[in-house]
């Protein structure tokens, strides 16, 4: 632990966006150049059909991906200062004692289909939020650890359920 907290340390919410994001993509301009091949060939209800259904393609194939993929973080912990930056938002929140308004750790967080999971809620007294959420990382609990030794006053533990303890 002591050997963890000497060097950097990076975190990434949702890794595997970067692999899947393209895939929608693909799809999108495959079905935008299947729609639009041979254009003028087509009547006029055909045309007006294909540009309804470009709008919905644009919303599902582009904008939803986009919509997700905006909230990928890197976590990144030196010497004490935590930094979480959102690379597509192009947005930074920096973390330290002094900046934080509270931080709220809520355990046995369920839902239908989603299993059980926890969430860390740093409030910053900017009146800027960050979540992180164990099912965004694989090393969350690593993560915890790191913050409960630099914010342990700070952390306010909860249970989704019961409330806080």
């Amino acid at each position: 632990d002591k050997d963890d907290r000497q060097k950097r340390m990076t975190f990434t919410t949702r890794p595997y966006l970067k692999y899947l994001l393209p895939l929608p993509v693909i799809f999108g301009v495959s079905l935008f150049i299947l729609i639009f091949h041979d254009y003028d060939t087509k009547t006029t209800t055909q045309q007006n059909a294909a540009i309804w259904v470009s709008l919905i393609i644009l919303i599902f194939f582009f904008g939803l991906p986009y919509w997700t993929f905006k909230y990928f973080k890197i976590i990144e912990f030196k010497n004490g200062l935590w930094t979480v930056k959102y690379p597509y938002l192009r947005r930074t929140v920096t973390v330290d004692r002094a900046s934080i308004d509270r931080i709220e750790l809520i355990e046995n967080i369920s839902g239908r289909g989603v299993p059980t999971h926890r969430q860390i809620n740093i409030r910053v007294k900017n009146s800027s939020s960050v979540y992180i959420n164990s099912l965004e990382t694989k090393d969350f609990d690593k993560l915890l650890r790191l913050m409960t030794a630099d914010f342990k006053d700070l952390i306010k533990q909860s249970d989704f359920w019961t409330g806080t303890k």
